[in-house]
């Protein structure tokens, strides 16, 4: 069907998201492999394509993955809830952990992948929101892949202007940190 839609005549090449109403690496995807289907299709015809995911099943493509990198066709779209194991469990019991999730990030970024961290705005108390920030900030910044040549710096995505406004007042400006208006387009910080 994909590929139907790909040769049809007057297609016009835009970015494909995948995974925007539901995860497209749920544990059924390991038997299905309807992702990977449709990652190996967008290579062939060298598409660029978005995925939006929690699962550390995304992984399992890092081949497709780089090679869509190579190219510059990938972006990938993770969201970290909460570095706290015990409030990700209560918030996401099924879905990957902080860490799972941030090895998956490094790893994807190492590959030459894209990458934007999303994070969830009234998950950390307002008390607690610097100490996770910083905690976030740091794993990303100290990464191996944070330093590779092919990479740049991964933006932070907060879904609130109010973590936004938090985020400038602690570190100052930052350009690595936007806001994602529901509905919109993400767009860079004015700083």
């Amino acid at each position: 069907l994909l590929e139907a839609e790909l040769r049809k005549p007057g297609y016009v090449c835009k970015p494909i998201t995948i995974g925007a109403n539901t995860d497209p690496y749920q544990p059924i995807e390991r038997e299905h492999r309807i992702t990977r289907q449709l990652l190996e299709t967008m290579l062939e015809y060298r598409h660029p394509v978005s995925l939006i995911t929690k699962g550390a099943l995304i992984e399992r493509d890092l081949d497709l993955l780089s090679e869509l990198a190579r190219h510059g066709l990938v972006s990938v779209h993770v969201s970290v809830t909460s570095l706290d194991p015990e409030l990700k469990r209560t918030l996401e019991p099924r879905a990957a952990s902080a860490s799972a999730r941030l090895r998956m990030i490094e790893r994807l970024a190492a590959a030459g992948a894209a990458m934007h961290v999303h994070v969830t705005d009234g998950v950390w108390s307002p008390l607690r929101r610097g100490e996770a920030l910083d905690a976030l900030r740091a794993r990303l910044s100290d990464s191996p892949s944070a330093h590779s040549r092919r990479t740049h710096a991964m933006p932070i995505c907060f879904a609130s202007p109010m973590d936004t406004m938090f985020a400038r007042r602690r570190y100052g400006c930052a350009p690595d940190a936007f806001y994602c208006a529901p509905g919109r387009r993400a767009f860079h910080s004015p700083c």
